[in-house]
């Protein structure tokens, strides 16, 4: 992400810039390498303005937010504009399935997309896309490792190999948003993504840790995931050994964690009945 910066009537020292950059690189996730990102400053009388705008696959974002402390400005400002990139999910889809389609990878074709404000925000939003009739990937994966389902995940490690190799990173890459079908008259295996409003397009390859990091999402059972994990690094002529190591070892850290937010999510829901009760 690129940043500018413009102060009107204020002088600021660059810790100040710093602070934002840091604060706005936070929503980098949503847009990729390639957003600009322009930070104004200024104050009137006693209110200290912070806006934020973003501009990211020809789409804009602006937040702006006035307190009376430059830093809490910008924290609000980063906050509203947060609030609006994860409202506006129907038009990132719908801009991801063009730029993907764009590069070469199938999701189901984009029809339109549509947003319902009130108040001038977004109150809602919604996408609209083709039906797909392929296979839903989680029913190859119960079933590994019979004979049937090997040249899937093996076609399927290809496949992250070249997401992974074009700087693609989807952040919800569970095996429920991965649909396949066995295309008889090419002779190979054609995958489509889907729930692709969370996404990530670099300007660059994705880094061997990006990389492992992604393909922890994969629900599946681990003997699938071990395989997916073999083929891929085979396909990339990584090192075995480092990748099963490397990719389990983020697998368990992720499941760790997703057991320890969902243990503090029903402590919550028990702590808020007693309150109620």
């Amino acid at each position: 992400m690129r940043f500018q910066y413009t102060e009107k009537k204020v002088n600021l020292p660059e810790n100040v810039h710093k602070y934002a950059e840091k604060k706005v690189m936070k929503l980098e996730r949503f847009f990729g390498d390639d957003a600009e990102a322009l930070v104004t400053f200024s104050v009137d009388k006693d209110w200290n303005i912070a806006e934020i705008t973003v501009h990211a696959s020809n789409m804009y974002f602006r937040a702006r937010e006035s307190t009376s402390d430059m830093f809490a400005s910008i924290d609000a400002a980063v906050a509203t504009m947060e609030r609006q990139i994860r409202k506006n999910k129907a038009r990132r889809a719908y801009e991801h399935a063009l730029r993907l389609r764009g590069m070469g990878f199938d999701t189901p074709e984009p029809v339109a997309w549509s947003e319902y404000r009130k108040d001038g925000l977004i109150a809602d939003t919604y996408f609209v896309s083709r039906r797909s009739e392929l296979t839903p990937l989680p029913q190859t994966m119960r079933r590994f490792p019979a004979p049937d389902t090997l040249p899937v995940l093996e076609a399927f490690a290809r496949f992250t190999v070249r997401l992974h190799e074009q700087g693609i990173c989807h952040e919800d890459f569970n095996q429920t948003n991965i649909l396949w079908e066995y295309d008889g008259t090419a002779g190979n295996y054609r995958f489509q993504l889907i729930d692709i409003n969370r996404m990530r397009f670099h300007a660059r390859p994705l880094r061997p840790d990006e990389c492992m990091i992604n393909l922890r999402r994969l629900s599946c059972p681990a003997v699938a995931f071990l395989y997916i994990l073999d083929r891929y690094a085979e396909t990339r002529q990584w090192d075995m050994d480092d990748t099963l190591l490397r990719g389990t070892f983020f697998r368990l850290l992720f499941g760790r964690r997703q057991q320890f937010k969902k243990r503090f999510k029903a402590r919550k829901l028990a702590a808020a009945g007693k309150k109620q009760g």
